[in-house]
């Protein structure tokens, strides 16, 4: 079945209806390129057996995901390669890099009950499915996601730490879609004129990948829409599809201008917490928080009503805070100063040089 039908709130009533009349013995979710180059869709696998009655109330799950299936997006072979680069071959025939297999011994392993937990391959209780969501989807219950949940609701079991869900402490929020009025070839500047940060450019220094547009061009509900969309110093913006979960914090170059609507916006509007909760959402734990919530089926998504339902371990002792917040300030300010510095340098070496790129 489709991936994003796993967890999306549309196919809730097909897996409710699956844990009812049926037993879910597993799910594995397949590599991005297993159909490829014909079909882009992402694919799971389910195994379901149908309920006899005498199932007890909590049984195991086997889950697992696939991270290399032997091909590239184009149809092209992957091998598996020796030490000095070639493919390795067996019986006459390349060794195609997969792990389909691996995950086959496994689901075997668990049949038997001598399944060895790792990464991508574990078993879980039936009774720990998300009950909210009834998700089946694996990435959900990752061993390492599940650890940093776990880890952040013991914290907030100890008088040092009391937990605050990330939408409780600012906005959080992604824009519109909207139609881009893009300027003219080669205008960058102007009455009207934007800069236009895809996630991409947002963390270039040079910003090559800034794009320009022209607000005079706009109608009136896209002049409303670019207007929710421009940033601010400090906006904290999390990638919300592509490559998932990227944290970065707008700089002085970035403000008052427009950015993707693929970007969810965190505004929070005191600065050491600010800071404090950039450094958590960065953090290997912070990370492990946000995509346990990932879905899609053609391309992973964050959306940011799960955002907000992120725990945040907040100390008690207000000076842990201000200490971690205080180096973030500073390896924050040190980048904006660095990105000024490289622009002056390019600057004054065009000046020695005598070129202009806009006379050329």
């Amino acid at each position: 079945m489709a991936k994003g039908q796993l967890d999306n709130r549309e196919a809730y009533a097909a897996r409710k209806l699956i844990l009812e009349q049926g037993q879910l013995l597993a799910v594995v979710n397949l590599h991005e390129d297993t159909f490829q180059p014909f079909v882009g869709s992402r694919a799971s696998v389910l195994f379901v057996r149908k309920r006899s009655g005498r199932e007890p109330s909590s049984y195991p799950i086997f889950m697992a995901i696939s991270n290399e299936v032997g091909q590239t997006s184009r149809g092209a072979p992957i091998y598996e390669l020796d030490e000095s680069g070639k493919p390795k071959v067996l019986e006459g025939v390349h060794i195609v890099k997969q792990d389909l297999s691996d995950i086959a011994k496994a689901f075997a392993a668990f049949q038997k009950g001598e399944l060895q937990n790792s990464a991508f391959r574990f078993a879980m209780p039936s009774s720990q499915l998300d009950t909210a969501t009834l998700s089946f989807n694996p990435v959900r219950y990752l061993p390492g996601n599940e650890a940093a949940w776990n880890h952040v609701l013991r914290l907030g079991e100890t008088d040092a730490f009391e937990i605050r869900t990330l939408g409780t402490l600012g906005r959080v929020f992604n824009g519109p879609r909207f139609k881009r009025p893009y300027a003219d070839r080669g205008v960058t500047s102007g009455d009207g004129i934007l800069q236009y940060f895809t996630g991409t450019a947002l963390t270039q220094a040079k910003g090559e990948n800034i794009k320009y547009l022209d607000k005079g061009k706009a109608d009136r509900q896209t002049r409303r829409h670019l207007d929710s969309l421009i940033i601010r110093r400090g906006y904290i913006l999390i990638t919300d599809s592509g490559t998932l979960g990227r944290v970065v914090m707008a700089l002085k170059q970035h403000d008052g201008h427009v950015a993707t609507n693929n970007l969810i916006r965190v505004v929070i509007d005191d600065h050491i917490l600010r800071f404090y909760v950039y450094e958590v959402l960065r953090s290997e734990l912070g990370q492990r928080l946000m995509l346990r919530n990932a879905y899609g089926t053609n391309q992973e998504h964050l959306e940011p009503d799960e955002i907000k339902k992120i725990p945040i371990p907040i100390p008690r002792n207000p000076e842990l805070i201000r200490r971690v917040a205080a180096n973030a300030k500073i390896a924050y300010e040190a980048f904006e100063e660095s990105l000024n510095a490289g622009t002056k340098a390019q600057e004054s070496l065009d000046e020695v040089l005598g070129f202009n790129s806009e006379e050329e």
